[in-house]
């Protein structure tokens, strides 16, 4: 019998949160979207939810969809709450190194329809 993996901190962490939403399908969407990868810091988060924005994106724009893009938008949410999070090791500073690094001129502007937009601004 393989020993389950003791959550990291970031997992405990993210697990309280998702307690207090509202909406449990959002939370559960938020569970399986992440699917048991391991998540120790807010990059990870950050990775998931850029790509399942960028999987919405070329999907189909149905209920599903819709549920999905709150889910991003939320792991986003929460990978900013974490890195600023003194139980975490965050900062206020470390939160606004995570914009640098995952706004649009980070992570999510390499995604298709941000980089296209920018491109047709400038």
């Amino acid at each position: 019998m393989t020993p389950v993996a003791k959550p990291t901190a970031m997992e405990s962490w993210l697990n309280a949160q998702l307690e207090d939403v509202p909406a449990p399908a959002l939370a559960e969407t938020i569970r399986n979207l992440l699917g048991g990868a391991p998540v120790e810091s807010e990059d990870d988060l950050v990775s998931a939810a850029v790509e399942l924005l960028d999987r919405v994106a070329e999907g189909s724009r149905g209920r599903t969809s819709a549920l999905e893009l709150l889910a991003a938008d939320a792991i986003l949410t929460y990978a900013f709450a974490a890195a600023a999070d003194p139980r975490l090791g965050g900062s206020a500073g470390r939160a606004l190194r995570l914009v640098d690094r995952a706004g649009p001129s980070g992570w999510l502007g390499e995604l298709p329809g941000v980089a296209a937009g920018r491109e047709e601004a400038g």
